[in-house]
């Protein structure tokens, strides 16, 4: 077994001549979409049809649209196919609000987000590469925890000391985070480095190859 970090994490943190002809255009495409703004990216792992699913009501994306129009910030909302697939989705749609489902490969998004919001979804560790702040929004933690499990201990990879269990909390440190304040606390770098052991650009995806070509010689 070789430690050689994700191939995909380059397609992250990789310089943007180096993305795939393809890659580069779909960031292109959704550089376009957000402008000038701050793209916050909202990504919940998928939930079965019996499973209340981990989503902004349309109360709370009205809250967030009036937020991000005040600060020049979207929000990016990707969901997993499952879910679209069991009708789990939000139809909330708006010039501040809107879906990124439409871009093959999540790493574009990543690449240009400056916020991850997501639950249990082990995206927020590929993001980590990013040394940009993540929130996990748990608000189901008992019962999904009861129903799925985890393979960790939630105090070993949650990134942040806040537990946000509810939407005041997710909204007041989305303003907080768009008004200049920090999300990250000393707990990120404890789990970014339990996580990931090679940093951004380190080109895993050659050391693979590298490992690779000497099994072959």
């Amino acid at each position: 077994m070789k430690l050689t970090g994700l191939p995909r994490h380059d397609f992250i943190s990789c310089a943007e001549e180096f993305l795939p002809v393809d890659f580069q255009n779909h960031l292109q495409i959704l550089r376009n979409r957000v402008g000038d703004r701050k793209l916050i990216l909202f990504a919940p792992t998928w939930r079965y049809a019996t499973e209340e699913a981990c989503m902004f009501s349309e109360s709370e994306l009205l809250q967030l649209d009036a937020l991000l129009a005040k600060n020049d910030a979207v929000l990016g909302i990707r969901l997993h196919p499952n879910m679209k697939a069991f009708g789990i989705n939000s139809n909330f749609i708006s010039d501040n609000i809107f879906h990124v489902d439409d871009l093959p490969d999540i790493s574009i998004i990543l690449r240009l987000a400056s916020l991850l919001i997501s639950d249990y979804s082990s995206i927020y560790i590929d993001y980590l590469i990013t040394d940009n702040p993540v929130l996990l929004y748990t608000k189901d933690l008992g019962s999904y925890s009861g129903l799925r499990g985890f393979n960790y201990d939630i105090s070993d990879f949650v990134p942040h000391h806040e537990l946000y269990s509810d939407f005041s909390k997710v909204y007041e440190a989305i303003s907080g985070f768009l008004g200049g304040g920090s999300l990250k606390d000393d707990k990120y770098d404890v789990v970014k480095n339990r996580f990931l052991r090679f940093s951004a650009g380190s080109a895993n995806s050659d050391r693979v190859l590298g490992h690779v070509q000497g099994e072959l010689v």
